[in-house]
C-alpha cells in the first residue's frame, strides 16, 4: 500500500515534491517498486497536493526511480557515522527497510 510521507513531503499551491513510500516488504522489493513506478503512485501525489491548492497538477520532469529508507525513514545514501564517513553496508542502519519515491509537481502556470 501507498502511503505520503507528510514529514518528508514539501508542497504548496504552486507545487512542489511530494514523498511516497511503499510498505510492501522485501527483499526482494519488486512489489515496492512496481506500486512506486506505477500510476497510482502519481494520483496519490497529485490528491494530496489539491489539499494545499495545487489543482490541477501535473509532474514536473522525469520522476527518479525509488530509493530505499532504513528503518529509521532516513535515505540510505544519507547514512553516516558521527566523523561523517558512510558504514559498511553490513550496519544494521544500512539495510533498506522501505522504498520511496519523490515526485515532483506542479501546478497551473496561469492565474
Amino acid at each position: 500500500m501507498l502511503k505520503v510521507v507528510e514529514s518528508a513531503t514539501q508542497v504548496n499551491d504552486r507545487g512542489g515534491v511530494v514523498v511516497v513510500e511503499s510498505d510492501c516488504d522485501g527483499p526482494p522489493f519488486t512489489a515496492a517498486f512496481a506500486e512506486l513506478e506505477g500510476p497510482e503512485a502519481v494520483r496519490l501525489a497529485q490528491s494530496y497536493a489539491a489539499r494545499f491548492g495545487c489543482a490541477p497538477s501535473a509532474v514536473n520532469g522525469n520522476r527518479v526511480g525509488p530509493y530505499p529508507v532504513n528503518s529509521a525513514g532516513v535515505p540510505i545514501e544519507d547514512v553516516r557515522d558521527p566523523d561523517g564517513n558512510p558504514l559498511p553496508v553490513q550496519h544494521p542502519l544500512m539495510q533498506p527497510y522501505r522504498y520511496r519515491v519523490d515526485i515532483r509537481l506542479v501546478g497551473r502556470l496561469l492565474p
